[in-house]
Formats: structure tokens, C-alpha cells, sequence
């Protein structure tokens, strides 16, 4: 009887659990971002003039998927905070933290957070580049 009892209270802590949990809603105020793709240089060099704008520690980073272009390899992740729901394409060299992300091209780490994540910015002729730098943990 005492085990049924803590299964179900178990269960019910896990159900009540998962409902709290939510990501955060992401709402855009910037028409440059409802305007363009995430890949153009208009997106790119707005969401850095943004971020560069912005306390990082005011930001979400969620894993959204993975792509390679041009012979590179990039991480894309939806970044959201107050006012800001923008999608990033970040560029990755070291893949030490990310091992499983590019193992799996991404597959199983959608909406995952990205805890920590790190990155530089760089203004180029061909608009704003995001290059990885480091991440404290991916949250699942």
C-alpha cells in the first residue's frame, strides 16, 4: 500500500511538473525580423545591432536545428527575451559541447536550452556572423 501510494504521489509530482514547465512565450516587436529570413544580411546585422543592445543575461537560447552551407556547420537557435524573438545562425569550429548536436545533425536536441551559450558577433561586407564560443550546459 505505501508503495502504490508513493507512485502515485511520485506521478502526480511529475504530471504537476511538466505542466509548470514551459518555455518562454516569444514575442516580436521588430518589423525587420517579421521582414526578412534569418540567413539575409539585413536579419543578421539587426539581430546583432539588437543583441549588441541587450543584456546576455536577459536572453534565452534554444536549440532550433542544424545546417551545413558552403562547407561550414552551423547551429540555429531561437533567441527570446523582452521585445526579442529572433532566430540566430551560428557558425560552430569546436564541437567538444556540442558533440551530440552534430552527431545527431541536430535530431532529438530541438527545444532544447541552451545554457550559457556563448558567441561573438563580427560585422562583415556580407552582414553580421555569429561564431560560437563556448555553452555551460544544454538543458533537454
Amino acid at each position: 500500500m505505501k508503495k502504490k501510494y508513493l507512485f502515485l504521489l511520485l506521478g502526480v509530482g511529475m504530471i504537476l511538473g511538466a505542466a509548470s514547465y514551459k518555455r518562454s512565450e516569444c514575442t516580436n516587436t521588430n518589423p525587420v525580423f517579421d521582414a526578412y529570413a534569418p540567413e539575409t544580411p539585413e536579419y543578421r546585422n539587426e539581430l546583432a545591432r539588437q543583441l549588441r543592445s541587450l543584456d546576455p543575461s536577459d536572453l534565452n537560447y534554444w536549440f532550433d536545428s542544424y545546417s551545413e552551407l558552403g562547407g561550414k556547420e552551423y547551429i540555429n537557435i531561437r533567441i527570446n527575451g523582452t521585445g526579442m524573438c529572433a532566430i540566430a545562425q551560428i557558425a560552430v569550429s569546436d564541437w567538444a559541447k556540442l558533440e551530440g548536436i552534430r552527431r545527431t545533425k541536430g535530431m532529438g536536441y530541438v527545444g532544447a536550452r541552451l545554457k550559457g551559450l556563448v558567441f561573438d558577433i563580427s560585422d562583415a561586407p556580407s552582414g553580421a556572423l555569429f561564431n560560437y564560443r563556448d555553452l555551460q550546459r544544454i538543458v533537454d
